[in-house]
């Protein structure tokens, strides 16, 4: 019994975090995801810093305000953007790399990531469902493949 409530939990957890369960936001907070293009810059806007996409909460004087965000890419690239803020409202938001040397190194890096992202989820999933099922089901090998379609990625598995 008590199994099975952990299993319960542990679901709830994952599911919420897939799903970006966050606490409402007040009519003088801002939150918005923030995205590089190509991926992998880091975004950094006063404290907060970290890989893209990064998701920053502002706390405005009003119920407008104003922040800037800037991204810098493993080539050294930056662009710094400022962002109109308005309270009580998630955005989102994509900085696009300057037109900088260095486009091919940030372009590789960035599929090297989703190649080890794809890796990774497969990994967790596995484990996942395995700690689901007890691992008595079937072990079988996959395979999968992404492709990089402008924004999206398309994966097929067998």
């Amino acid at each position: 019994m008590q199994t099975t409530a952990i299993k319960h939990i542990v679901a709830f957890t994952v599911i919420c975090a897939l799903a970006a369960c966050t606490p409402p936001l007040q009519k003088n907070q801002a939150r918005i995801t923030i995205s590089s293009f190509p991926e992998g810059a880091i975004i950094s806007s006063g404290t907060v810093s970290g890989p893209s996409p990064q998701s920053m909460q502002w706390t405005l004087p009003g119920s407008v305000g104003y922040a800037t965000a800037t991204a810098t890419w493993i080539s050294g690239a930056k662009q710094v953007v400022r962002l109109q803020l308005t309270g009580g409202t998630n955005g989102t938001y994509v900085i696009s790399r300057p037109n900088a040397p260095g486009v091919d190194i940030d372009v590789q890096y960035a599929v090297r990531s989703h190649q080890q992202d794809d890796a990774q989820n497969a990994a967790l999933l596995k484990a996942f469902t395995d700690g689901l099922t007890g691992g008595a089901q079937k072990k079988e090998k996959v395979s999968c493949i992404s492709n990089r379609l402008g924004s999206m990625v398309h994966t097929e598995c067998e």
